[in-house]
């Protein structure tokens, strides 16, 4: 084999296994869409959505189910999936797409959401959001970050869109205890909802 195939071939292999390696990166994506009646994001007949607080669940039965779909590998998507559902994300979220990959070293949970939420209702929602990534991060230690992108309605003819991010450190504010402390038992979990539900 000539010097210059030599090289070739160590060229096509290189790019063969950064094109694997970047193929790999997405670990999965989901798509959930199921209606509740007691969705904070509501819809009136003009087609406007509202956003309400979200009352945490806090009961003890909540945070035993919510502890028995902690996530141990992120590449289990459907351990990801259940825990998600348990939480009930999609009352707060509305319509997601929920994908976990490796973002500078970190893995992060990424949601893509559906719903368009209007200025007014930006603080609230973002708050609401912040409360199920800290239990996300509390309940999945193999992810260092949850980030949420959705639109925001504007009268303006370009659509807006907001990214927020909440990792681990941040995730810590407002509450008693480092966020991973929380999910080592379904004691500790109901112990993040009570806090979280302010009781």
């Amino acid at each position: 084999m000539s010097r210059m195939s030599s090289k070739k071939l160590v060229i096509f292999i290189v790019c063969a296994v950064a094109g694997i390696a970047a193929a790999t990166a997405v670990v999965f994506s989901v798509s959930r869409s199921e209606s509740s009646d007691q969705a904070e994001i509501t819809e009136n007949s003009s087609g406007e959505t509202s956003v309400s607080a979200w009352d945490v669940n806090d009961s003890a039965a909540h945070a035993k189910a919510l502890y028995k779909c902690a996530v141990s590998d992120v590449t289990d998507t459907a351990s990801v999936v259940d825990l998600l559902e348990t939480m009930e994300l999609e009352k707060v979220s509305g319509e997601y797409k929920a994908e976990i990959s490796s973002k500078d070293g970190k893995e992060v949970l990424a949601l893509t959401l559906s719903e368009k939420i209007s200025g007014k209702d930006k603080k609230v929602f973002d708050n609401n959001m912040k409360l199920c990534a800290q239990q996300m991060l509390a309940l999945i230690p193999g992810v260092q970050a949850v980030e949420w992108t959705y639109a925001i309605e504007s009268d303006s003819a370009e659509a807006e869109q907001a990214t927020v991010s909440l990792d681990v450190d941040g995730a810590k504010e407002g509450l008693s205890h480092d966020i991973r402390s929380y999910g080592k038992s379904a004691k500790a979990v109901h112990k993040l909802l009570r806090e979280q539900a302010g009781s």
